[in-house]
Parts: structure tokens; C-alpha cells; sequence
């Protein structure tokens, strides 16, 4: 239980939670605009069987984002979990926050289709004793978006000294790359890898994800994204479902 309980933790912990419209987990260049408002909810569910066990968690997060200007937005990320373990023993759950998330994404540079963007952020310890890393963590991301018609992709990278009383590494980096295409004016697919430090300092296996998806905007200023987040190799969640809705006004 407690190894698939803080593997969910890391996910919002790790150096790619400022990710992309659900299901993605890259950042794009896009903001808001000057005094824009968004809310979200994003809801991942991920299954394990392991060892005779298996368990079911799901992570629940708000998320709030502002356009502090044209090329800037600020957002707040507050994620709370539930994990349930199924044995021949019987059932146990568990419950609690999650560490909330502070980003700051400025756009830096925009030629044409091509833009840059930095996101750098802060880990806050708000969460439930043994679901908190106890410690105020910064790191950084560095994004860029290709945008020229109906496909847009997406890069990123980064790193976040990840101060934890938890035991887990604290040099955490990532990358990851998205593209999406666009069949309709409601209507985007969408498929992301990515790549990033295990958290466990006894394995050397990097932790990584295939994800495949869709983005149905249900009106001018709501969208639903949902799609399925592969784990590759032992550190990862086998199988995760992703869905998200945001509004903004």
C-alpha cells in the first residue's frame, strides 16, 4: 500500500505536475489572457496488481488558474487522494491531501508559430502527514510549443530540487513531448511521452508514460479532455485514466 500510495503522491510532487490541458502531461506555451480566469477539475485513476494485491487510487485536483498579463499566468493546484487495497485479508483504504502546486508561466518569446515559455513553481507543504514532503520545493520548467495549423506540438524539460521528509531523491528531472491534431473546431486528438527521475533513491529506473487522448470543447469557454496513461517499466502506475474539465471566464 504505502509504495503505490506515494507513487500517486510523487505524480503531483514530480517536476511535470504544471502539465497541459488534461489528459496531457507536457506544458504548452498558451495563456490566458490579461484578467482571464480558469477552473478545473481533473480526476486520475490509476490500478495496480501486485503480489497478490491490488489497488485503486484516485487523485482529485482543483486547479486554479489568472491571466496576470497577456504573456503570464499564475496557478494554484490543490490535489487530494484516495487509495484503496484489495487482499484476501479484505479491504483497507486511505485518505489526504496532497502537497498543493504554485506556477508562475511567462512566455518569453513568440515568432510566428513557434513560442517559448518558463514555469517556474513551488512545491508547498500543505499535505497530509505521510502524503507531504514536509518542505517548500522550487523547480523549473522550460517549454516550448510548434503551432503551424491543425498540428501543434509540445517540449518540455526540467528540474526540482525536491526537499522531502518522505526519503525520496531529491534531484528530480523531467522531459516530455506532446502532439495534437486538430479533426474539428470541438474536436483535438492528442498523444504525450514522457520521462522523468524515479523518486526512489534504491532504483535507478526512470519512470515513464505513454498517453493517449482527446479534448471535446463543449462550448466557447469549457473544454473536457480524457484519455488512458500507459506505465512503462516498474516504478510506474500500470494503467491510468485521465479526465478534465475546465471553464473560464
Amino acid at each position: 500500500m504505502q509504495r503505490f500510495v506515494l507513487a500517486l503522491a510523487i505524480a503531483i510532487a514530480s517536476v511535470q505536475d504544471a502539465r497541459g490541458a488534461p489528459p496531457l502531461v507536457t506544458e504548452d506555451t498558451n495563456t490566458l489572457g490579461r484578467g482571464v480566469a480558469q477552473f478545473e477539475m481533473v480526476v486520475e485513476q490509476g490500478r495496480e496488481e501486485r503480489s497478490g494485491a491490488s489497488f485503486d487510487g484516485t487523485e482529485t485536483s482543483v486547479v486554479l488558474t489568472y491571466g496576470l498579463r497577456n504573456d503570464t499566468d499564475l496557478q494554484l493546484v490543490m490535489p487530494y487522494l484516495r487509495v484503496a487495497e484489495e487482499t484476501v485479508s479484505g479491504r483497507t483504504v486511505a485518505t489526504g491531501m496532497l502537497d498543493s502546486a504554485l506556477y508562475l508561466k511567462w512566455r518569453f518569446l513568440a515568432r510566428d508559430a513557434l513560442s517559448f515559455a518558463v514555469v517556474p513553481s513551488l512545491i508547498l507543504p500543505t499535505g497530509t502527514d505521510g502524503l507531504s514532503a514536509g518542505r517548500v520545493a522550487p523547480g523549473a520548467l522550460l517549454v516550448a510549443s510548434y503551432e503551424p495549423g491543425a498540428f501543434a506540438l509540445h517540449a518540455d524539460m526540467g528540474y526540482r530540487n525536491y526537499r522531502n521528509v518522505l526519503g525520496q531523491r531529491e534531484d528530480l528531472f523531467h522531459v516530455s513531448a506532446s502532439v495534437g491534431y486538430t479533426l474539428h473546431a470541438t474536436l483535438k486528438l492528442v498523444a504525450d511521452q514522457s520521462g522523468e527521475t524515479n523518486p526512489d533513491p534504491a532504483s535507478s529506473s526512470s519512470v515513464r508514460y505513454t498517453t493517449i487522448g482527446a479534448v471535446w470543447y463543449v462550448a466557447p469557454n469549457a473544454g473536457l479532455g480524457c484519455g488512458v496513461k500507459l506505465g512503462h517499466g516498474e516504478p510506474a502506475i500500470d494503467r491510468t485514466t485521465i479526465c478534465g474539465l475546465g471553464i473560464r471566464r
